[in-house]
């Protein structure tokens, strides 16, 4: 079943451009993946079809419940299938031939996978998952993985009644669900560092490393057709009249006419031509030989003489000039001259290919574990050693730069030193890694080694879960949701704040001062919710809303958050540029539903100066006024995180960080209409952060902003200064409002991002924006 609010085209262009990508694309493994996910979809629209799916529902799988892992496909549509279900994976199939009751099949499929549930929940199953606990051999990559790792560690603790319950609940689905960990290559210890890319990813990518086809092109030049027309050059000189090599660069064009007299040479030529033909079906990735260059020329005449066997005077006039043109140019082959040229380019082929050189170093990777990082890279990144090398690698060469890039993100250390060595580079990525930081705080709080461990390998796998589409303000399945988490509270010691404070001030500072130009992302809010639950922190965060499937209203954690912005932002440079009444804010009341006057606050401000616009549009701008009363988190983080004397050497610095940003990013060029336009949205936004940044500083500090800011504006383009000179002007009319008093302009327009028409910096506009 389709919502009406959910646009029924999405899931049939998501298939059509995996189809496209499936037949089209010119790496195989890339087409083996299109066709998955061409399945995928196909299985999506069929259960919407059959009523199978909901789509919009937090349990969108008829009969499914909400904490059982779905596999999400991109917009947040559940495709029907389980993460922790399908066919058997190989570690599985390992297990089945290693039981005696199965020992003697051949073939096992995914009907076994109930018989492994059952035999995990053995005495024998029992003891080998404790056993696991005990040395931290296993990974658990989807949180199902570690149900029955719970329910072994609560029997063999002396709590059978709850692991005898947990059992009962996921009983009911052992025929679908592995709630078994994976065997893994090396035990796991508990570490406060983490990674951004796992040793399996990051080894797929190196193994999936192609050679561009400009360097096969290269490579097959120079090792193939120069070699065959050094060759047919050798055996034009061989039929012509005996001259000394001293006559070759005072020649004139067909002074030297090879000779088709006997019928070993027009047999030689049909040879050749034939070799030719051969070649060029076999090796096709330069072109040069098959098209109108000196190679091709030759090999048509060969080709019509072998035909006739009666070579015209035009034709070996033809070769003549084509042959000694060459000789001239590169000297005969075979001479000094020759050979050095031929050398010379040989050397640029001697270099090792960087796929070859990916695929030696995920080979070297293989021997590490699979499902974490590397806390030494250096182990995989050393010179190519002796007994490595092979016709395509030398002994000594070195790891280049493009394979170095893949290996890394799997380094292992703290956020901190991650964001410095450009590891982490925004944001999006920061939000990848803090699910390790935050496990480790929420496990912290156990106090059993093999149990602390367990949970915080849980809830990395329950972070790398996708979010699911919802509609009418739903929340996403929350962590203790899971009956093998939720069991394990009596067990965790919640007195204890100070870590997850500490976390949060850095942590907090760290996302501000690392990606100034960006609104933090779902993902890294998550996070800082969790931090916040850790360090006992109450934090209203507001996600970023889509304006396709907007309703039109907010909740309460909307109202409360734009409180906290107005109680931070009150009589600052951030109020006075926006224009907004913060005493109206804190007037309104918090109540559990949607609240009808806060949504008609950004109504007002949105319509205001503006008219026309789609839907979308209009979505949009509303929206963007929610972002703007309550900073889109920046408030609450500062506040509740209580960072803002730990940035205040910063503050102008991140303006200026942010101002350099918009001017780059709004000066490239873009020919798609729908690019511009998230480009003037995202501009706008870190415009909007800019403007936080400034309400810290004094009035000092603004002066020199300003001053900074014009001068930069003065080193863009002329058409840029003039486009974008508006916006500057309004900050500059909003900070003499604030300090000196002076009423702002009736046309005072703040710099946003979403418009009702065209947007004032895309009017007639061609070479920016």
């Amino acid at each position: 079943m389709l919502d009406d609010r959910i646009n029924p085209s999405y899931g049939a262009l998501q298939l059509h451009k995996a189809l496209r990508t499936a037949t089209t694309h010119a790496d195989p493994e890339t087409r083996e993946r299109a066709v998955d996910k061409v399945n995928k979809w196909k299985d999506l629209l069929a259960g919407i079809a059959a009523g199978v799916l909901s789509i919009g529902s937090r349990t969108p799988v008829k009969g499914k419940p909400a904490w059982l892992t779905l596999e999400v496909l991109t917009g947040g549509f559940a495709s029907g299938s389980l993460k922790a279900g399908g066919k058997l994976l190989p570690f599985e199939k390992d297990i089945c031939k290693k039981l005696p009751f199965l020992s003697d099949r051949k073939r096992f499929d995914a009907r076994d996978r109930q018989i492994l549930n059952y035999w995990f929940i053995s005495e024998e199953g029992f003891r080998e998952l404790i056993d696991r606990l005990g040395e931290g051999d296993y990974e658990i990559l989807v949180p199902e993985e570690g149900a029955l790792l719970v329910a072994a560690w609560l029997a063999s603790n002396g709590y059978e009644s709850e692991s005898r319950e947990l059992v009962a609940t996921l009983e009911p689905w052992f025929d679908q669900v592995r709630f078994f960990p994976r065997p893994a290559k090396s035990t796991q210890r508990f570490t406060d560092k983490v990674f951004l890319r796992d040793v399996k990813s990051a080894s797929e990518s190196l193994r999936g490393m192609v050679t561009p086809p400009q360097i096969s092109a290269q490579l097959e030049a120079i090792n193939v057709w120069q070699p065959f027309q050094d060759k047919v050059i050798e055996f034009i000189v061989s039929i012509c009249k005996t001259r000394p090599e001293s006559q070759i660069d005072a020649a004139a064009d067909g002074e030297f006419m090879p000779d088709f007299d006997q019928k070993a040479t027009v047999a030689e030529a049909g040879r050749l031509s034939s070799e030719f033909r051969s070649l060029s079906k076999i090796h096709t990735f330069c072109k040069k030989p098959v098209r109108k260059y000196t190679l091709a020329q030759m090999m048509k005449i060969l080709g019509q003489i072998a035909e006739t066997g009666k070579p015209t005077m035009p034709q070996r006039a033809r070769l003549s000039t084509l042959c000694w043109r060459n000789v001239r140019k590169r000297g005969l082959p075979g001479s000094a001259k020759h050979q050095e040229f031929r050398d010379q380019q040989r050397l640029q082929t001697r270099k090792p290919l960087f796929a070859h050189v990916g695929k030696l170093v995920a080979l070297r990777m293989s021997e590490k574990e699979q499902s974490r990082g590397l806390e030494d890279v250096s182990s995989v990144l050393h010179p190519v050693l002796d007994s490595e090398s092979s016709e395509q690698i030398s002994t000594g060469v070195e790891i280049p730069s493009a394979v170095r890039r893949k290996v890394k993100p799997c380094m292992m250390d703290s956020v901190d030193q991650l964001v410095a060595d450009g590891v982490i580079t925004s944001a999006e990525t920061l939000a990848i890694v803090l699910p390790q930081v935050t496990g480790n705080l929420h496990a912290a709080t156990i106090v059993d080694p093999s149990l602390k461990l367990l949970f915080a390998t849980i809830y990395r796998a329950f972070r790398s879960r996708r979010s699911l589409l919802l509609l009418d303000y739903q929340s996403q399945v929350q962590l203790q949701e899971l009956p093998w988490v939720s069991v394990l509270d009596k067990f965790r010691d919640s007195s204890s704040h100070l870590p997850g404070v500490l976390a949060a001030r850095e942590l907090g500072g760290l996302a501000i001062s690392s990606f100034p130009h960006s609104i933090f992302p779902n993902k890294l809010l998550q996070e800082f919710r969790a931090i916040a639950k850790t360090a006992g922190i109450g934090m209203p965060i507001v996600d970023e809303l889509a304006a396709d499937i907007f309703m039109g209203s907010f909740t309460a954690k909307f109202v409360e958050a734009a409180q906290v912005a107005a109680d931070l932002l009150e009589g600052t440079l951030y109020q006075v540029y926006y224009q907004i009444d913060f005493k109206e804010i804190q007037s309104l009341a918090i109540g559990h539903g949607p609240n009808k006057e806060f949504a008609a606050i950004c109504g007002r401000r949105s319509v205001k100066g503006v008219g026309g616009g789609s839907w979308s549009a209009k979505n949009g701008t509303i929206i963007e006024q929610q972002q703007v009363l309550t900073t889109q988190n920046l408030a609450a983080v500062v506040s509740c995180f209580e960072i803002a004397g730990d940035l205040k050497p910063k503050w102008s610095l991140l303006a200026q960080s942010c101002f350099k940003w918009i001017c780059a990013q709004l000066q490239i060029k873009d020919r798609e209409y729908h690019a511009k336009l998230v480009k003037l949205k995202n501009s706008a936004y870190a415009w909007r952060q800019m403007v936080f940044f400034l309400s810290f500083v004094d009035e000092k500090e603004t002066g020199q902003f300003l001053q900074w800011a014009s001068e930069y504006l003065s080193q863009q383009t002329d058409e840029f200064q003039i486009r974008f000179g508006p916006a500057l002007e309004g900050l500059h009319a909003a900070t003499e409002s604030q300090w000196r008093g002076v009423e702002l302009p009736a046309s005072h327009q703040p710099f946003y991002g979403w418009a009702l028409g065209k947007h004032w910096l895309l009017a007639e506009s061609r070479n920016t924006i």
